[in-house]
């Protein structure tokens, strides 16, 4: 029984990570609305999960859905493991707000209260500096339980700093600042 349940447990594991990847990879929702759509500055201020003392509030693109955020999830950050590492679900990585090319492999990690139904959850990595979208708003198409998932990636974009923007359906509900060396 024990063997069983390793092999069940791994089995999880490998399809939530394919299903994450897939989602970092796959088509976008509305591309000519998302691609190169700027989103407007403000001066609205994120705590951010892995950022030291000194950079907790940095100011963010848009202002996301706090509420609805706390509603639906108990965690929502960006990590990081080496590009030769398998994502170990003993040990998930601690978040990272930087990550460097041929190092690092980019993971998103998201652990929701209640089940967030297929189609529901997405995504769009937004470049900081020249306003626009290196990976337009992209729905995840599997469902997420309430538990652990994450999956690991190549690194989505290129050297600059970027916002991986969640929503849950047309609501932003988190922005997270990172940077790419």
């Amino acid at each position: 029984m024990h063997k069983n349940l390793i092999i069940g447990i791994v089995a999880i594991v490998g399809i939530v990570a394919g299903i994450l990847f897939f989602s970092l990879q796959s088509a976008p929702v509305d591309e000519q609305a998302n691609q190169n759509a700027p989103v407007k500055q403000n001066d609205q201020a994120a705590v951010v999960p892995g950022a030291d003392s000194s950079n907790a509030n940095i100011a963010v693109s848009e202002k996301p859905n706090t509420a609805k955020f706390e509603e639906y999830f108990d965690a929502l950050y960006l990590a990081k493991i080496a590009n030769n590492e398998v994502l170990n679900y003993s040990a998930i990585p601690q978040a990272s707000l930087s990550f460097v090319v041929g190092r690092d492999q980019f993971c998103t990690v998201v652990e929701p209260k209640k089940i967030i139904s297929a189609g529901t959850y997405a995504s769009a990595i937004y470049n900081v500096n020249t306003k626009t979208y290196v990976k337009p708003k992209t729905v995840f198409p599997g469902t997420f339980d309430p538990m652990l998932n994450a999956g690991c990636g190549s690194i989505p974009a290129q050297v600059g700093k970027y916002e991986y923007k969640a929503y849950l359906g047309n609501t932003l509900v988190m922005v997270l600042p990172f940077e790419i060396k």
